[in-house]
């Protein structure tokens, strides 16, 4: 069993990097956003450099160039104003030339425009926070977090400013500052989405579950979000919260609110077969992994079969048999892949009682490919249920080259060996398995057997004694 929640763990951890909310930080690439932060060409007195008289004429002269002939004309007229009065300007001309260069897109001259304004005046708080969000729009995170401390630090208690700081934090997985920050953007605009989507994300992080699934519940029950997508994204970061509190039936319910939407896709339903699988609802569990099998545009025959030997670890034999033969029409097998659908057909056979069936199968594979390990340990293993130790090592003995299924091959090997007593002989063979893969459980189950085999020789050189005496 242990096998299966290796895999089923396998499954999880892939499923679980598929599905999350939207990055906040694309609000900051938003053109609302944008136009509103391209339009603040004013002064905020006591945190700018103040304006001389002729500084403050030359931007009421460009506002207007502006306003009439558009932001390529009003910054050529600027750049020269700058240059006739070089030495003169203490930095908000060359700030309101960044801002023209943000508005016609012109990133780079916008970039080295808020930093020749800062360099000027230090403390330009504008500039340091009009920079941060010219690098977050770039999704520049790590360039972004300094101007934007420092605009805070300046006294910039906008939402947007912590907010984009907050980003910057969860990029860096700084997780605790990203909550401080997101919660302070949250506080001072409430209804914007962006933060609580961000809060939630840095909660899941931090494993506060429950808290972000109260946050989770307020979103799906907001009746303004009418996106089906935002609503999916919301109902699987709430499932994964659910697993995160140990509420896998809870979770199961919000992925089959997505599937009953018709927007879940393959990853999402296989996911919802491995919740199933846990809670051994084979019948509910096949359904899903089926419905992901069809959705999936193109068969990855690595994880789909993994998903058959899921079914086969916890002994659902007849799903896996169902499973199996979906997965025969969906696919387009090679020849490897349709020997090892059959080895797999063939093991569940046998686990059923068609043993006829089975060895059928398993001599077809075998003729075809002599050297296919899966095959032969399948083979091994029957004739150890039908006490053929002889044919048993037969198969072992061809099993063991084969690297794939060495270690496999070398366990049932040893294991037989053990159920028969013979203790010796398993040692080299359990030996042979810890030099392929070594772990605390083999090198006691090494030492298990070997006191046994001492103690089995000792047995039996005292009984020799004995009979030697008596003669």
């Amino acid at each position: 069993m242990m096998a299966a929640f290796a895999l089923l763990s396998l499954q999880e951890n892939k499923a679980n990097n598929l599905e999350i909310i939207q990055k906040t930080t694309d609000y900051f690439k938003d053109p609302k956003f944008i136009e509103d932060f391209v339009a603040s060409y004013g002064v905020l007195p006591g945190v700018e450099p103040p304006l001389s008289d002729e500084e403050r004429e030359i931007l009421i002269n460009i506002k207007e160039l502006r306003a009439g002939q558009g932001p390529k004309v009003a910054a050529l007229q600027l750049g020269q104003d700058i240059l006739n009065i070089e030495g003169k300007s203490n930095g908000s001309l060359v700030f309101n030339l960044g801002q023209f260069y943000l508005e016609m897109d012109n990133l780079a001259a916008a970039e080295k425009a808020y930093k020749m304004a800062i360099e000027k005046f230090p403390k330009y708080r504008r500039a340091h926070k009009n920079l941060g969000f010219l690098y977050l729009q770039q999704g520049k995170l790590d360039e972004a977090s300094k101007p934007l401390q420092e605009a805070i630090k300046l006294g910039d208690k906008s939402s947007t400013a912590f907010g984009g700081l907050a980003n910057c934090y969860l990029s860096q997985n700084r997780l605790l500052a990203a909550e401080s920050a997101f919660r302070q953007a949250f506080l001072l605009d409430p209804e914007k989405i962006e933060w609580r989507v961000g809060l939630i994300q840095v909660l899941v992080g931090l494993q506060k579950y429950n808290e972000a699934s109260s946050m989770l519940d307020t979103l799906l029950s907001d009746s303004s979000i009418n996106d089906h997508q935002m609503k999916k994204q919301f109902l699987l970061e709430q499932a994964r919260c659910f697993i995160g509190t140990g509420e896998s039936m809870k979770a199961a319910g919000n992925i089959e609110i997505v599937r009953h939407m018709g927007i879940a896709d393959s990853a999402t339903l296989s996911r919802l077969g491995n919740i199933y699988m846990k809670e051994k609802l084979f019948v509910p569990a096949l359904g899903a992994y089926l419905a992901a099998l069809e959705k999936s545009e193109k068969s990855e025959f690595n994880r789909d079969f993994n998903i058959a030997k899921i079914l086969v670890e916890y002994e659902a034999f007849d799903e896996a048999a169902k499973y199996v033969s979906a997965l025969e029409e969906k696919a387009e097998l090679d020849r490897v892949q349709n020997l090892t659908l059959l080895t797999m057909r063939a093991k569940i056979f046998r686990a059923q009682g068609k043993n006829e069936d089975s060895i059928k199968i398993l001599d077809d594979v075998i003729n075809d490919d002599p050297l296919n390990g899966a095959a032969l340990v399948e083979l091994a293993n029957y004739n150890v249920d039908v006490k053929n130790q002889s044919k048993a090592r037969f198969y072992f003995d061809r099993a063991v080259q084969v690297p794939e299924v060495a270690y496999e091959a070398n366990i049932s090997y040893a294991r037989m060996l053990v159920r028969a007593m013979k203790y010796q002989e398993a040692l080299p063979i359990i030996k042979a398995a810890r030099d392929i893969k070594d772990s605390k459980g083999m090198e006691r189950y090494y030492l298990q057997v070997e006191r046994r085999a001492k103690k089995a020789s000792a047995a039996k050189a005292a009984l020799e004694a004995q009979l030697e005496a008596r003669s």
